[in-house]
């Protein structure tokens, strides 16, 4: 009679034991199936999002809403305060540039020289809030970017930064920037409005020069920007 007790509490374990691997496996291949359809879904997604930042028609209303940039199309260089953008693929087909906030987790704060030059396909770039200076040249040569937005952490910007950028109608400096370490764009042909907030009260060079630009600047009654427009015989209007 034990003898047999333990052969049927033998047989019942056996029995559990089995269904319970069977469940397990289950399980696991369910998981498997759902994890190997969201690598898929997150690949198609990858893929859309890229399709539509080539070909997808860029307007002055839809061009901060592109997804973000892969990081894989920087080059940075560590400061002390973070990363500046060094280099930016030139062969990219993307029409809009979105530059993250961080790269490799560490926040970008500045743009360095001539980091976007002569990038063919871009026709917007925006920049993030964290961006806090632009180097010499960052933008000059972009010869179909029609929009940019600079964030609202700018302080500075370098000499000559939307060079021979032709297509641009309007540059907006944002509110809380302090010093124009050069004139900031030159052989513009399209450029029409250069915004200046009031809170820039230090122009080392200029804004830009007459012979250049017969365009509008744009800025507050009493500021330095409007100073300097009117002692070098550029039109103004206030905001």
């Amino acid at each position: 009679m034990r003898v047999r007790r333990v052969l049927v509490l033998t047989t019942v374990i056996m029995v559990l034991c089995a269904a319970c691997s069977k469940n397990e496996n289950q399980n696991n291949a369910v998981q498997t199936t759902q994890e190997t359809a969201d690598s898929a879904d997150q690949g198609e997604q990858k893929e859309e999002a890229e399709l539509s930042n080539a070909n997808e028609e860029v307007t002055k209303d839809n061009f901060r809403s592109f997804p973000v940039s892969d990081e894989s199309i920087f080059t940075v260089i560590e400061t002390d305060d973070g990363v500046e953008i060094k280099s930016c693929k030139r062969d990219i087909q993307d029409k809009v540039i979105v530059v993250p906030e961080t790269i490799g987790g560490k926040k970008v704060v500045g743009i360095g020289f001539g980091a976007f030059t002569e990038i063919g396909s871009v026709e917007a770039i925006v920049l993030p809030d964290s961006v806090e200076r632009l180097g010499d040249g960052a933008f000059t040569g972009c010869e179909n970017l029609k929009y940019v937005y600079l964030g609202t952490g700018l302080k500075s910007t370098g000499d000559a930064t939307f060079n021979y950028c032709n297509a641009l109608k309007e540059i907006d400096l944002p509110e809380g920037m302090t010093t124009l370490n050069g004139r900031i764009a030159g052989r513009c042909s399209g450029l029409e409005i250069i915004t200046v907030p009031a809170t820039v009260t230090e122009i080392k060079t200029g804004i830009i020069s007459a012979h250049e630009f017969e365009g509008v600047i744009r800025t507050p009654a009493g500021s330095e920007a409007e100073k300097y427009a009117m002692e070098h015989g550029l039109n103004v209007e206030n905001y």
